[in-house]
């Protein structure tokens, strides 16, 4: 008969029991993970998790909740993107109806870019809340919240019927909803981080990333699909409003997704060992600054070279090519589902080469790539031949997708600031690299006349996302020694 140990553990609110077929000496500290280790030998010891829960949200099974976390963040994350870049497809449609007259590029890429200016703000709100009283709650909340403000710009009235309100009210809900993103993407992957073993965390943090190329990828598919059934005027006077509307749909079942949630393994643990932050924000100042920093830069490159793609130029190519917008938001989304496959596939090949390693290559590939594909982007007349350097340019971003977003959560910060940490940095490096750079690489084009800036932006913040990958470390013990 097999020699079985069994453990119960009690941390005020969860009862977690194991039975462990004891085959080597293990070390006592299981602290809650599942893991056992050998003392002195290799181990070959079998764990069976029963249960594991919390008071906040239900029980489930360690593997459950992996799996649950992962389709749940990648869930929330697509909706977030899906919702924010809407805008940016369709702005060159409502532009007109909001802020009649002047120049429709600058316009929407500028109304684009409010949003991002409340980010920070936001994300320093829900890093705080989510250090202090923890990750499923806040996560909820920005879904709620994103989903409500997305609507409503669905139902606003024009300029035409309501005059100057009109495009305050725009920009207000814009600012509202960019206040409410501030802590989704970077809230979920801490989330699924802190909720996979280590064996699977790059995996599962890039399916989470995975969600915001898909969210991107819906805009102009849904669009697409919209437009066929409409002829211009009617999708310029009214069908653009649809893809905001579907917002309400999406949003309630992203929440019932996550409401089935249970906490994060980490956070769990920090509570049982009293290690949970009542003032995180300060920590994470005093203790944590040089991390800031580099998490910023990596935000910097990231958020720089994603949204030339993303969001530069998709508007930019419907600017230059008008006769050939209805092929563009089909190839479009094309590339852009394609990049979710591409984004899988470089998330494993980092469980074998290291995701910090495949994160240093991607910036030196766009230092080397940009300026060619760029050429190819601002000169062509062909949706066809845009649509590959476009994916060639989105092969890249895959690259990063896949890697950075777990170094800027769980390598740079410990569980008690981890969520202020990311989302405070990648927030800033958000607005300054993401969302008001598309609009100023716009107007210097404009003022220039050289196409090629674009890939000179690119460049520039992928030599400073090398430079603030030096020293450092993957946080998992068992990482790639490359990491």
């Amino acid at each position: 008969m097999a020699d079985f140990l069994t453990f119960a553990k009690w941390d005020g609110e969860t009862v977690t029991v194991r039975f462990i077929q004891r085959s080597c000496a293990m070390s006592e500290d299981l602290r809650g993970k599942g893991e056992v280790r050998a003392a002195g030998g290799a181990a070959s010891a079998h764990v069976t998790e029963v249960a594991r829960g919390t008071g906040d949200g239900p029980t489930l099974s360690t593997e459950a909740q992996h799996r649950r976390a992962a389709i749940a963040g990648a869930a929330g994350t697509a909706l977030e993107y899906y919702e924010f870049s809407i805008y940016a497809t369709l702005g060159l449609l409502f532009a007109p109806l909001f802020f009649p007259g002047g120049n429709s590029v600058l316009i929407a890429l500028a109304s684009f870019g409010v949003g991002y200016v409340a980010r920070p703000v936001g994300g320093l709100l829900a890093g705080w809340l989510g250090d202090r009283f923890g990750r499923r709650r806040v996560l909820i909340a920005t879904v709620l919240a994103m989903g409500t403000f997305a609507t409503l710009m669905g139902l606003l009235p024009t300029y035409a019927q309501i005059g100057l309100a009109a495009p305050v009210l725009l920009v207000v809900l814009r600012l509202l909803q960019g206040l409410s993103a501030g802590g989704e993407l970077i809230g979920a992957v801490t989330y699924v981080a802190e909720s996979s073993t280590s064996g699977r965390r790059t995996l599962s943090s890039a399916l989470t990333t995975t969600g915001s190329v898909l969210g991107f990828a819906l805009a102009p598919l849904v669009t697409a699909l919209v437009a066929l059934g409409l002829d211009n005027e009617a999708m310029a006077s009214w069908g653009w409003r649809v893809p905001f509307l579907l917002c309400l749909p999406l949003t309630a079942g992203v929440f019932l997704l996550r409401r089935s949630l249970a906490e994060s393994t980490e956070f769990d643990d920090a509570k049982s060992d009293g290690t949970v932050q009542r003032s995180p924000l300060r920590a994470l100042v005093r203790e944590h600054r040089m991390a800031i920093l580099r998490a910023f830069g990596i935000s910097v490159a990231v958020n720089g070279t994603g949204y030339l793609a993303l969001a530069y130029f998709p508007v930019m190519l419907a600017a230059r090519l008008p006769e050939e917008g209805g092929a563009l938001r089909w190839w479009n989304a094309g590339a852009l589902l394609l990049t979710c496959g591409v984004i899988l596939g470089f998330a494993r090949l980092a469980t074998v080469f290291g995701h910090q390693r495949l994160m240093r290559i991607g910036l030196g590939l766009f230092a080397v790539f940009s300026t060619p594909l760029v050429m190819v982007l601002t000169t062509t007349t062909s949706a066809v031949v845009a649509s590959i350097a476009y994916f060639g340019f989105m092969v890249l971003v895959a690259l990063q997708s896949a890697t950075a977003y777990l170094t800027m959560t769980r390598d740079l910060f410990p569980p008690e600031v981890r969520f202020s940490g990311a989302a405070i940095s990648f927030n800033l490096g958000n607005v300054l690299a993401g969302g008001l750079a598309p609009l100023l690489i716009s107007a210097a084009v404009q003022a220039t006349g050289d196409g090629i800036i674009p890939a000179y932006f690119a460049i520039a913040v992928s030599v400073v996302g090398l430079v603030c990958m030096i020293g450092v470390r993957a946080r998992d013990a068992g990482a790639v020694a490359a990491d």
